[in-house]
């Protein structure tokens, strides 16, 4: 009697523990998951925060881009608008050195300083300097009231002192919009020359050739007078 129920009782105490354990491992199953779940969670948040990352140094790359892009674009404009100031100051310099009707002149001399700008990449075989492209057009001057040709010549010195205005005034736009770059300043150092070289082709020019032999002739028919007198 005394050994049935210690058997019975061994059998509980065995299917109790039995059961116990068997929860025991279902919880342990579940707090595996559990963490293999919150690992999963932790990459992925890891994941999340690097692109987050990434994606915020790449948009202070791209404002500090936009920035140094929009700062260009504003000394950009501001050196255009100096230029065509500049550009401007001496077309009306140039008309207010100009004859009354010379209007069709001073087409073509505005025609002609762009081609004066670019004169370092025009070719050998052309005029390489203002007072050539003026010879070159004197020649097809136009007819002015009283229906003479306009005669260049006749303003070349005001008009060298104009574009030495001109090259100092582009040279300083070019020594302040940068200094250290080696193109402008021998674009301006280039100004400079041609400016020296209008003045001194416009200092020749100041003699009138035709006065000249016009003068000479004068005198040879004086020496034949001399030499050949009338009887």
């Amino acid at each position: 009697m005394y050994s049935a129920f210690l058997i019975q009782g061994l059998a509980a105490h065995l299917s109790a523990k039995r059961s116990a354990l068997e929860r025991l491992d279902r919880y342990r199953l579940r707090l595996r998951k559990a963490k293999e779940d919150l690992h999963h969670k932790e990459d992925k948040r890891r994941v999340v925060a690097d692109a987050l990352e990434k994606a915020n140094a790449e948009n202070k790359s791209l404002i500090g881009e936009n920035k140094s892009l929009r700062t260009d674009l504003e000394v950009a404009n501001k050196r255009a608008a100096k230029r065509e100031c500049q550009l401007t100051a001496a077309e009306e310099k140039i008309k207010s050195l100009g004859p009354p009707n010379g209007n069709a002149n001073l087409l073509r001399l505005r025609k002609l300083l762009p081609k004066l700008w670019r004169q370092r990449r025009s070719p050998p075989s052309k005029p390489a300097t203002l007072f050539g492209w003026l010879s070159m057009s004197s020649g097809h001057g136009a007819l002015g009231d009283d229906g003479m040709a306009f005669d260049f010549s006749e303003w070349m010195q005001d008009v060298a002192g104009s574009v030495v205005e001109v090259a100092g005034a582009y040279g300083d736009f070019c020594a302040r919009s940068g200094g250290k770059d080696g193109v402008k300043t021998r674009l301006r150092e280039h100004l400079e020359r041609i400016a020296e070289a209008e003045a001194a082709a416009a200092a020749d020019a100041g003699e009138d050739p035709k006065s000249s032999a016009a003068a000479a002739g004068r005198e040879g028919e004086g020496n034949e007078a001399q030499d050949h007198p009338k009887v």
